[in-house]
Order: C-alpha cells, then sequence, then structure tokens
C-alpha cells in the first residue's frame, strides 16, 4: 500500500483542503524531515524532486517486517538545513506527500516517528548545534501537537563523502559542546547532537547514524572482508548514495525503528534502486545487514533492544543463521556479535549458548560443530609450537 491521500477524502466530504486528518490504520506512520541524503535513506528515485510515484525502500521494508501496511511521508528539500526547512516550508523545490509541508503535515496528524536529519549546508551558512537543537524542538513541539507528545524521534546522522580523505578530514573529529559549535559529518558530532535532545525529550529518542554504519561497511571493504569490491560502488555521485549505499541507509532506519535487525529479510526488487540484481546482490544485501545490525547493537544510542541468547544475528529467530554467525566470527575478540557469555571472544562456550537455546525453541538435539572447534584448536596448538625466531 503506498501513501493515503487526504485530499481524495477531502474532495468526497467537501473539508478544505489539508484540514485536520488522522493518517489511516497503519501498522506505523513515519514522517521524515531533511534532504537529499534523507532520500537516500529512503531508497526513492534518483532525480530531484523526489515524488512518490515508485516504491519507497524504507516504506515497502518496513511493510515486509510487519506484514502491515506503514504509512511514510516526508518534507525534504536537497542541501538544506533543518533550521532552514523550518523556517521557509515553501522554499521552492521542496518535496512533499500528500500530506503537504511539516506546518500541515506534523501538527495536524499523529506520527509515531519523527526522523530528523542533521546537515551542513554546503551553500548556506553552516549550522550551528545550538541552531540545530533549536530547529529539532519546533519540529518535535509541532509533532506533538497531533501526536500528544507520544511520537519517538528519531536523529538521523549522515555521512561524509566518497573520498577516504572526507572521512579522515571530518569523522573522527572531536567536537566541543557549546551551542556555536559548527555542524559537521562527525560520529561525535552525531553523539552530542543525540545527548542533547534525549536530555529534552528522556526515552523518546533514538540515534539513526547511517554513518557510523557505512564507515564499518568501508573498514571492512577496505580490509578486503566484503562481498563488495570498491568503496566507490556506496555512492553515485562526490555524497550521495548507489542502490547498495541506499540498502545501507534505508536499512539503519528500518533497524532503528523495529529495535531489531532485519537480516535475512528479502530485496523488494520493485524498488528502483535495487531493481535487478547488478545494483545489490542477495549475497551483499545480507552481507550489509548483518554488518548494520552489528554497529546499532554496540551503539546505545540506536535504542535496539537486545536480542535473546543464543539469537546471534538479533532477527527475532533462534536458527541455524545464528550458527553460521557464530561460525564466521569463532575466535575473533573484535566483532562479537556471537559472543553470547560476553567474555570479550567467540568461542566454544558460544556455540553451547546458541546450541542449547535452539534445542529449547526446537525440540532438536544438536551436536558439538567438532570441524570448527579442531581447526581452531589445531591452529592454536600450531601456534603455541612455533619455534621462536631470534
Amino acid at each position: 500500500m503506498r501513501l493515503f491521500r487526504p485530499s481524495l477524502l477531502m474532495l468526497l466530504v467537501g473539508v478544505a483542503q489539508f484540514a485536520e486528518l488522522t493518517p489511516p490504520l497503519m501498522a506505523l506512520n513515519v514522517f521524515q524531515v531533511g534532504n537529499s541524503l534523507t532520500a537516500d535513506s529512503m531508497a526513492n528515485s534518483s532525480y530531484v524532486p523526489w515524488e512518490p510515484r515508485f516504491p519507497i525502500g524504507t516504506e515497502v521494508m518496513l511493510e515486509a517486517a510487519l506484514g502491515q501496511p506503514v504509512n511514510l511521508a516526508y518534507h525534504m528539500r536537497g542541501n538544506t538545513t533543518l533550521d532552514y526547512l523550518w523556517q521557509n516550508p515553501t522554499a521552492p523545490d521542496t518535496s512533499v506527500t500528500s500530506y503537504g509541508n511539516h506546518t500541515v503535515a506534523l501538527p495536524n496528524n499523529s506520527w509515531d516517528y519523527l526522523t530528523l536529519q542533521t546537515f551542513p549546508s554546503i551553500f548556506d551558512p553552516i549550522p550551528t548545534l545550538g541552531q540545530e537543537v533549536a530547529a529539532m524542538q519546533n519540529f518535535i513541539a509541532a509533532a506533538d501537537v497531533g501526536g500528544g507528545g507520544a511520537t519517538k524521534i528519531i536523529v538521523y546522522g549522515p555521512w561524509p563523502g566518497s573520498a577516504e580523505t572526507e572521512w579522515t578530514r571530518q569523522w573522527n573529529n572531536p567536537v566541543i559542546d557549546a551551542a556555536e559549535t559548527e555542524t559537521i559529518n562527525s560520529a561525535a558530532y552525531q553523539n552530542l547532537l543525540y545527548d542533547k535532545i534525549d536530555a529534552l525529550y528522556p526515552g523518546r529518542v533514538q540515534l539513526a547514524s547511517a554513518g557510523k554504519v557505512l564507515r564499518k561497511v568501508r573498514d571492512l571493504i577496505l580490509a578486503g572482508q566484503a562481498p563488495i569490491a570498491s568503496t566507490n560502488s556506496l555512492y553515485r555521485d562526490l555524497i550521495h548514495m548507489s542502490g547498495l549505499g541506499r540498502f545501507v541507509a534505508s536499512t539503519t532506519i528500518q533497524d532503528v525503528i523495529l529495535q531489531r535487525s532485519t537480516v535475512g529479510q528479502s530485496i523488494d526488487r520493485t524498488v528502483p534502486s535495487w531493481s535487478t540484481s547488478t545494483d545489490i546482490t542477495d549475497e551483499q544485501a545480507a552481507w550489509i545487514q548483518l554488518v548494520t545490525w552489528e554497529v546499532l547493537l554496540a551503539d546505545e544510542r540506536s535504542g535496539v533492544l537486545a536480542p535473546a541468547a543464543g539469537d546471534y544475528d538479533g532477527n527475532g529467530v533462534i536458527d541455524a543463521g545464528d550458527y553460521d554467525v557464530w561460525a564466521t566470527f569463532f575466535g575473533s575478540t573484535t566483532r562479537l556479535l556471537a559472543d553470547g557469555d560476553h567474555n570479550g571472544v567467540v568461542d566454544s562456550a558460544d556455540y553451547t549458548i546458541w546450541r542449547d537455546a535452539f534445542t529449547a525453541a526446537t525440540a532438536v538435539t544438536v551436536p558439538e560443530p567438532a570441524a570448527v572447534i579442531l581447526i581452531a584448536v589445531l591452529g592454536a596448538s600450531f601456534v603455541a609450537r612455533r619455534p621462536r625466531v631470534r
């Protein structure tokens, strides 16, 4: 089901356009505010303006996960800050859905989630931390008129440009906790902005940092540990995402909203960005889903929920997929999705945790994974017996 169009209902009942409406009964109602990078998280059409002509990636992903219709609307304008969007709701090239711009859509409807994307504009004066906090407060206050203070808030963190030098220059930069601090695409800035909003609206805020997930994806590609040949494959230009990159951003938003992983969920090929296997393969999608969950689970600001014991891929089902995660990361002290006992290493004790949980859930007895453990033991023995080099 695509976006509900209130204007059709208004024509039937003779109500003035943009009269107060409540979205139809849906599993979720989501409103996104941002710019072209927000569009990347939606995996919508690849041209401007973004119009709801094609299936929207985040929407169809959520519908597939929940098995129910999801309503996603937005107010976006390319290369624009939140402060500008708030003050100029009808600026040229602004993209909205049938709900209208934020001045109409937010106070006149009840939204389950409001996503707000931080952004240092290229052409306008770079916003400050104080300005971004104030703009977010304005959008949240508008949403609270319609939602009664129940709308959950997602601070959406973007990413630097495609060049590794852009990541080096921005991503790891520390920031000063001051109102006049300029917005920057860094992990520290996104954390600080989240902390400010969370202090104002405790218990309602989550951080969906696509930048953090992209950084991990890039690191693994550069280390030769990914089914993706080059980091350039994530981008279609200097900063905007290709089908692969859009899948990363969409999966990040989806998992934060669902508060669990979507490992194993198939790609909806009706979404233009993912229409063919040349855009993104099933193998790449499954790998991205797992890396996204790994990053979000390690970041308490994301608000995702810790999975049950033995559910190493976090998708809510204890099955062979969790064993695969354990086998893949066996022996690791850095990638700890399958570290069930939290002792800092993925080892045989973590297999036992999965085995017991799987047996309890399925009444199927599972033997010890002799081959994997034997290889690990022999490897350790070989290392222990090597002669020292003097």
